[in-house]
């Protein structure tokens, strides 16, 4: 009787040995995956405080810029004004209008560079809403839910098994 307990066990033991081997390499998977998921969390973190540290200096861009625009548009104001009355005179009216010739030209140039830097602010927003979303995906695993069923392994099952086994074979001995 002894002889088959020990066959048994060591049966037992055998099959739980491949199951935890088996368990050993789904586990190390695991954790390869969670580690390229870690990685994809902080680069996306790390993308996502660029492009706001980006955002930043597109504000403080954007307000320059819509400061010279306004004072652009004031001087074109300003001469529009001079060249309309009628006290300027000729020589002083066509420097006037080279003036505001630049000035528009420069008014030109400032608004086609704000709408440049609001392009690329929206882009950056874009790009942290598509990060935000992406750790907020990476933070989801259908996988986590389960974790239960990773306590119900074969090796765990053999374990119980073999016990239940021995126990029975020892509990038929003693009564012999």
């Amino acid at each position: 009787m002894f002889f088959i307990i020990l066959t048994i066990t060591a049966g037992l033991g055998y099959l739980a040995k491949k199951g935890h081997d088996i368990y050993q390499e789904k586990q190390k998977s695991k954790r390869e995956k969670y580690s390229l998921k870690s990685k994809s969390l902080d680069e996306a973190r790390k993308d996502n405080e660029a492009k706001r540290k980006d955002n930043e200096e597109l504000d403080k861009k954007i307000k320059e810029s819509e400061d010279r625009i306004k004072s652009f548009e004031k001087k074109i104001s300003e001469a529009q004004k001079e060249i309309d009355n009628p006290n300027t005179s000729q020589a002083k009216k066509d420097e006037l209008k080279n003036i505001l010739t630049f000035l528009q030209t420069e008014l030109s140039e400032e608004r086609k560079n704000l709408k440049g830097w609001w392009s690329k602010k929206k882009d950056n927003d874009k790009a942290i809403e598509k990060n935000n979303e992406t750790i907020k995906g990476l933070g989801l695993n259908p996988d986590d839910k389960h974790w239960v069923w990773d306590l119900v392994t074969v090796e765990n099952a053999m374990v119980v098994g073999g016990c239940y086994v021995v126990y029975k074979l020892l509990k038929e001995d003693d009564k012999k």
